[in-house]
């Protein structure tokens, strides 16, 4: 029944791909046996213990998406350059259907398809997305800040050898981790350092030469913004502006400024905010009668990707949250004086707080009751996000719970039936009255 079901799955992504273009049969006799183009998918006979290889060119340094299909071939991916390999899916997990996600520069590659397990069949392989990417010169002695967020996830630099051993600098500009940088020798195609968000930083030592080198900054996935360093010296250099004599010490890089106890950027680099005081609300559009999406917690930064046609609120990304902050409230670091104008969504008010009828002054063996303290956010399922926020209760607004998720978090009300997190208990809300015997329901 299974093999019936992935079957049916492979001939969908067939069909599918049938209406970008002819599939091509290839013959698996030893070479390359054919050419990948985007969006043009090949089909194959693989046997077990077999590795295929298909010609693949870029004409310019791209994020490239490559997937392989099958019913009954289990397959891991390898994107080789002159004999190294430069990206790979190893499919840890068996699946029949794969994507190897990688940034590759200009040039010649060849995609090899290796079988696992013992499996055979038909593959398709396609090229989904060649996108793009800008690349930005690294110039010896002038040190370079930046940043990258949840939505500008990668930054590419690049540099060639100097005529003396260099150091190539890379350092978070967190207190507390790192971030995700590979280098590559775009000359070779091999992938020559890594360094991950465990480390908060990496020294790299260059060869003479003329080589060509890029660097990759990769954001960690951590929802928030992640500033970062980076300095190309030569060895004789004592810091990163020139000069100094040959005693091969650590370069003086200009490190990020120190903003209310955080880290922030340097005025030629993204705007950015944090608090001035305290934590912040964030809200749906630029208006402090919009109801509240969040809150960016004293100390914390994020990007601004915007500004209010009056000049008032700073549209921003936080933790995955996409709203609004007042300026009159928040401290701005960066290039913020050529953030584009926005013009923020239609105002949703806090709905006004509903009434019900529970039991009269309740006590602590009487009816169970929530009472809303200051403004607390209600969801349609137990899942925090802004596609699930059914409402903003006010502070005096009252809920009855009528049931709760077996492990606590989430508790199911009377209104509407809108869940609300048990972390608000205690803060933004408070519970009084017999709750011990609230059932287990799921959502």
């Amino acid at each position: 029944m299974m093999r019936s079901k992935r079957w049916i799955a492979v001939l969908l992504i067939t069909a599918l791909i049938l209406l970008q273009g002819a599939i091509t049969s290839v013959n698996a006799q030893g070479g390359t046996q054919g050419a990948l183009t985007k969006g043009q998918p090949v089909s194959a006979q693989v046997a077990a213990g077999q590795v295929l290889r298909f010609d693949y060119v870029l004409t310019a340094t791209s994020q490239v998406s490559i997937q392989s299909v099958s019913d009954t071939a289990i397959v891991t991916l390898s994107v080789v350059r002159d004999g190294s390999v430069v990206a790979a899916e190893a499919n840890p997990t068996s699946q029949f259907t794969i994507i190897l996600n990688a940034v590759l520069s200009a040039g010649s590659y060849v995609v090899e398809v290796s079988t696992v397990n013992n499996t055979a069949g038909v593959i398709i392989l396609i090229v989904q997305n060649e996108t793009p990417v800008t690349i930005t010169p690294l110039v010896a002695g002038a040190p370079v800040n930046s940043m990258v967020n949840p939505a500008t996830t990668l930054a590419l630099y690049s540099f060639t050898g100097l005529a003396e051993p260099a150091y190539l600098y890379i350092d978070s500009a967190l207190p507390d981790r790192g971030i995700n940088a590979q280098l590559l020798n775009t000359t070779s195609g091999q992938k020559i350092g890594e360094i991950t968000s465990a480390l908060l930083g990496a020294r790299f030592r260059i060869p003479t030469g003329t080589d060509a080198y890029q660097v990759e900054i990769q954001h960690s996935g951590s929802g928030d913004v992640e500033p970062f360093t980076l300095c190309l010296a030569p060895v004789s250099a004592s810091n990163c502006e020139g000069g100094g004599s040959a005693d091969n010490s650590i370069p003086t890089l200009q490190p990020f400024a120190t903003v209310g106890g955080n880290t922030a950027t340097p005025e030629n680099a993204p705007c950015t905010v944090t608090p001035t005081n305290g934590s912040v609300n964030i809200r749906q559009s630029a208006s402090t009668g919009s109801i509240i999406y969040g809150v960016l917690r004293a100390n914390d930064v994020a990007a601004v990707t915007g500004i209010s046609p009056d000049g008032a609120f700073y549209n921003i990304l936080y933790n995955s949250i996409n709203g609004w902050v007042a300026v009159s409230v928040v401290t701005s670091s960066g290039n913020c004086a050529n953030v584009p104008q926005v013009s923020p969504p239609p105002v949703i008010a806090p709905s006004p707080t509903p009434t019900f009828t529970p039991q009269p002054s309740p006590t602590p063996s009487g009816p169970c009751l929530i009472t809303i303290i200051s403004p607390t956010n209600v969801y349609t399922i137990p899942t925090a996000i802004v596609d699930n926020l059914f409402d903003q209760i006010q502070g005096g607004g009252q809920l009855i719970p009528t049931g709760r998720l077996a492990d606590n978090s989430w508790w199911k009300t009377n209104y509407n039936g809108s869940w609300i997190q048990t972390s608000t208990f205690g803060g933004s809300a408070s519970v009084s009255g017999n709750c011990n015997n609230l059932p287990i329901v799921s959502p």
